[in-house]
Order: structure tokens, then sequence, then C-alpha cells
């Protein structure tokens, strides 16, 4: 569906903001040639791009669950063919090696709430004591299922999600995730693609900016073994 939006606006639009493209690198580098591209949560070679940065936000993650006693950690991929689901295990597992911590992967699951009952129980199956989803909305999917199966959360299984969205405070129990200024990398975009249009375009130059993350710290992580804590200040 992508790419034929993106065959059909060719002609009509002056560049493209594509945001978490599962397009092949060959195609967008082609794209690039006819038309300013700047990718959003993704990065290729020679394209411009802004992502939220990742790769200490998942080690800062994989650490918080290192120093609460955790030694196994699943995690719950996203879409097949996704460049920040590839990133992101990378990093989890570099991070996991770093601090001692087994890990792996299931998956790959629809990023969404109604997919998290499918991947927590294939979190359970693993046998790992905590687990981080690809995002918030597939978190909260899992943080139902596990209520459902009476498996307590962090009690039992420490949950993690991606992206510190608006339902990420208000589940139960609250969702620890790694968050950033989302609206900061739609805003550093635009202004990259704005500058893009009508100049020379050589894509050796293309900005690749990183915008910083910040793991956001609530009840659904805790010690192996704890209790519940059932209210909040």
């Amino acid at each position: 569906m992508e790419l034929e939006q993106v065959r059909r606006l060719s002609r009509s639009v002056d560049g493209f903001l594509l945001a978490a493209s599962r397009q092949p690198t060959d195609i967008l580098v082609k794209l690039a040639v006819d038309h300013p591209v700047v990718m959003v949560n993704r990065r290729v070679p020679g394209l411009a791009s802004v992502v939220v940065e990742h790769t200490e936000g998942c080690r800062q993650m994989v650490a918080h669950l290192a120093s609460l006693g955790h030694s196994s950690v699943v995690y719950l991929a996203g879409p097949q063919n996704s460049w920040m689901a590839a990133s992101r295990w990378e990093a989890i597992g570099d991070a996991a090696a770093e601090h001692g911590l087994s890990a792996v992967r299931a998956g790959p699951f629809t990023p969404t709430v109604a997919h998290g009952g499918a991947a927590a129980d294939a979190a359970l199956r693993t046998g790992a004591t905590a687990v981080i989803a690809h995002n918030d909305l597939l978190a909260i999917g899992v943080l139902r299922r596990l209520a459902d199966r009476a498996v307590r959360v962090p009690g039992d299984v420490s949950v993690v999600g991606f992206d510190d969205i608006f339902a990420a405070d208000l589940c139960t129990p609250r969702l620890t995730t790694l968050g950033g200024a989302h609206e900061n990398v739609g805003r550093a975009a635009v202004e990259i693609l704005l500058e893009a249009v009508g100049a020379p375009r050589d894509l050796r130059l293309a900005p690749e900016i990183a915008l910083p993350s910040e793991l956001v710290l609530r009840d659904s992580t805790g010690a192996p073994g704890s209790t519940p804590r059932e209210d909040h200040p």
C-alpha cells in the first residue's frame, strides 16, 4: 500500500516523509534520486533520517532490569522487515550480553493491543522474567493477557514498552517505557524536507538526526517475586 501511494503521488508532490517504512533499501534510494526523501524512524544509508535514539535507551532498559535482579529477557518483536524491530533487538541483545542476561526474541507480532494476548503467551513459554514489547500498544495487550492468566506484574513478570504513549500512564499497572520527544521527530523531519525541496540533491550529505530517548520508570517493572504496588503517589 505504501509503495502504491508513493507511485501515485510522485508526479504531484515535491517530496516525501516516510514513517517507519518497510520498503527495500534499493527502492527508497531510487525514489530519493527523483524526489527529496526524509525517513522517520528508519535509517537508510545516503538518505536523510530522523529517529529517536534507542541504542543507549535499550542499554538503560536492560541495565534497569538487571539491577532489579532479572537474569532473562524476551523481546516481542514488531512487524517483519521492520528496521526498528531489528535495530532494537540488536541493541537489546548487545546490552543483555553486557549485563550477563540471557535474551531471546519472539514474534514478529502486529504491534497493537489486540495482538498482545498471543505475544504474552509466547513470552511466558520462554520462561523469561522480563518482557520488552515492540511498542506500548503491544505491551498494554500483554498486560491484559497476563492479568487474565493471573500472572502478577511485576511480581512474576516485568513488562517494558516503547514510545511512552498517553495510555502508558493510565493502564494497570502503569507501564515502564522508553520514550522521547516524538513531536520533535516530525518537526525536524519537516524542516529537513522543506530545506531539501528545490535544492541540489547530494545523497552523500544527507543529515542523520537522532533525538534523545528517556527511560520512564513506572509500576510494571520490579524485582522478580516482588509484591505489586496497589496505589500510587
